[in-house]
This record gives structure tokens, C-alpha cells and sequence, in this order.
């Protein structure tokens, strides 16, 4: 049903929104980004938090050993 008929049915006018009130909707392409993005940085935190419990688990100081590990390890 078009907004005309709308109003002749329901007995008073049905306006349309003015341009000002319609929201944009992203294009595939920007939401694509979005959710390419949000994907890489969930990666990353998880990766850092991996990262975390490493070094916690061996002794808690960054030393140069331990850097060379995760490098091995992480492929960092």
C-alpha cells in the first residue's frame, strides 16, 4: 500500500519523511570493512591476551629469551 492509500483508508494524511529525517544506510562495501575490521581486532586482542598469559607463565618479565620464544611461538 502506497502512503495515498494508506490515507484514505485510516482517514487522515500519512506524511512521508522529509529527507532531513532518513537515516543513510552504509553501503556493502563500508559494512564489509566494518566487520573485516572488527574480525582483526578481535584477533589481535586475543593474540596479545595469548601473549599475556605466556610471559605470566614464564616468570613475568619480558627478557630477551623469552621475546625470541614468542617470536617462535606467535610468529611475531
Amino acid at each position: 500500500m502506497t502512503n495515498l492509500r494508506l490515507s484514505l483508508v485510516a482517514g487522515y494524511p500519512v506524511e512521508s519523511p522529509s529527507p532531513s529525517e532518513h537515516i543513510p544506510l552504509p553501503s556493502l562495501r563500508q559494512l564489509w570493512k566494518r566487520i573485516t575490521a572488527r574480525i582483526h581486532a578481535a584477533q589481535r586482542r586475543r593474540q596479545e591476551a595469548d601473549i599475556a598469559d605466556f610471559i605470566e607463565r614464564n616468570g613475568g618479565l619480558i627478557t630477551d629469551d623469552i621475546e625470541r620464544q614468542i617470536g617462535r611461538h606467535f610468529g611475531i
